[in-house]
């Protein structure tokens, strides 16, 4: 049987004008040639101009796998316990964005 390997890209979410000045982003980012390219990144994309958000700096990993019917266990964020109703956690695992991207 062939293993197969997938890679999963993670980006902050993106924030627009002006709820980027309020976390921080320099109002240089929205003059001349930098707002040039996030007007034509916005274009582009088909999507509002926007930069990412630099407030966040983590994101959760969550992989859960269906149970059959009527499976029992205890319910939490953890591996091995039940997420709802249906789905058991299998891995779990907080990333950190890098510094300064």
């Amino acid at each position: 049987m062939r293993s197969a390997h997938y890679k999963l890209a993670v980006q902050r979410p993106r924030i627009g004008y002006p709820e980027a000045i309020f976390a921080g982003v320099s109002p240089s980012v929205f003059t001349g040639a930098s707002l040039t390219n996030l007007i034509n990144g916005a274009k582009a994309s088909g999507r509002a101009l926007s930069v990412p958000d630099p407030d966040v700096d983590r994101f959760q990993v969550l992989v859960e796998a269906r149970i059959p019917a009527h499976d029992a266990g205890i319910s939490g964020y953890s591996a091995g316990l039940l997420d709802g109703d249906n789905y058991r956690v299998v891995y779990s695992v907080v990333e950190h964005f890098p510094a300064g991207h």
